[in-house]
């Protein structure tokens, strides 16, 4: 058994013997069988070979998890996180020295400007990316429901409580949660999040019982915090709870020299197992005319429509969408 596991540490082992005992058992469970058979085996022959499928099973999904493991480190590694402008180097500075921290982080910007990404970055290049990445939405609930969604509830706290359920805080344990659209979350709600953020523990709605929870905080914003707290809409104390480490992307607009590197990104990302396309270098000009008021995201979608719709895999001037140059005030 431990030879096998030292060269082949990924097959399953199921030991049989004739002179076996419990000792013996509990011992080469330790030592990493899936499971073990006392001779005869013929009288149990269903079971033995029900046991054998869950073990091919298993080492399927384990392969499955490495490799959608290495997935996800590849495509929220830094390369991923496409620019050459001096602030987007800016950020990629922060993201290295903040990531192995557990510092609290508030990434602002437009939509569409990959917010998502960058908290996600962080997340699987920091010393807890074996554990959750939790995310809430807090513009998308009412008070209720997100106090709920948070912190979890007990059976019977309220109508339709039917059961003793979790919350996002309590899910992320050990992990990360990102509170995304952080500056929609209820005034009301602000204070118990921000004695959470500094205590790490909190009640579920129904229950007296404080829970401890080890949990990294990112937020991601569209709104300028800073306003909203000037507004009276924010509380100050949480925001610069949430804002140890700020970091703002700037939108495309102001960074147009990062759109052809963009283009190409997004070209060869989409164009995987198909005909290689170009682009003419006058679309790459005209690229960086428009306003691009949905950011990256609104960029991605139009490489893909025009790879879409281009001929002989040439992507020209004749391609591109009539309402960018609308948009732009020109005809």
């Amino acid at each position: 058994l431990l030879e096998v596991k030292k060269s082949h540490p990924a097959i399953p082992v199921i030991p049989i013997t004739a002179s076996g005992s419990v000792l013996v058992a509990v011992e080469a469970l330790k030592k990493g069988a899936v499971y073990f058979f006392e001779k005869p085996i013929f009288d149990k022959l269903e079971r033995f070979f029900i046991i054998i499928r869950q073990a091919l099973k298993t080492q399927e999904m384990e392969k499955e998890i490495d490799s959608l493991r290495k997935e996800v480190t590849e495509k929220y590694s830094f390369p991923n996180i496409v620019g050459h402008h001096p602030r987007m180097r800016e950020i990629f500075e922060i993201i290295s020295r903040v990531a192995e921290t557990d510092a609290t982080i508030l990434v602002q910007g437009e939509s569409g400007t990959g917010k998502d990404l960058i908290a996600k970055t962080i997340h699987y290049n920091s010393l807890r990316k074996e554990k959750p990445l939790v995310t809430v939405n807090c513009g998308a609930l009412t008070e209720s429901l997100l106090t709920s969604e948070l912190f979890g509830h007990r059976k019977g706290a309220f109508t339709g409580a039917v059961k003793d359920t979790i919350g996002r805080f309590q899910a992320a344990d050990g992990g990360t949660l990102v509170l995304d659209e952080i500056g929609e979350i209820p005034v009301n709600l602000q204070k118990t999040l921000l004695r959470v953020i500094e205590e790490k523990e909190f009640e579920k709605v129904g229950d007296s019982q404080s829970t401890k929870v080890d949990v990294r905080i990112i937020s991601t914003t569209n709104r300028n915090l800073q306003e909203e707290v000037s507004r009276g809409s924010f509380r100050e104390d949480l925001f610069y709870r949430l804002s140890i480490v700020p970091i703002t992307i700037p939108p495309l607009r102001e960074r147009p020299s990062d759109i052809p590197l963009l283009a190409d990104y997004f070209l060869k990302r989409l164009q995987k197992g198909k005909s290689s396309i170009r682009i003419e270098p006058e679309v790459m000009e005209q690229l960086k005319t428009f306003s691009w008021s949905g950011n990256v995201r609104e960029l991605a979608n139009i490489i893909q429509q025009m790879m879409v719709f281009c001929r002989r895999n040439t992507i020209s001037t004749n391609d591109l969408p009539p309402h960018l140059f609308l948009k732009t005030g020109l005809e």
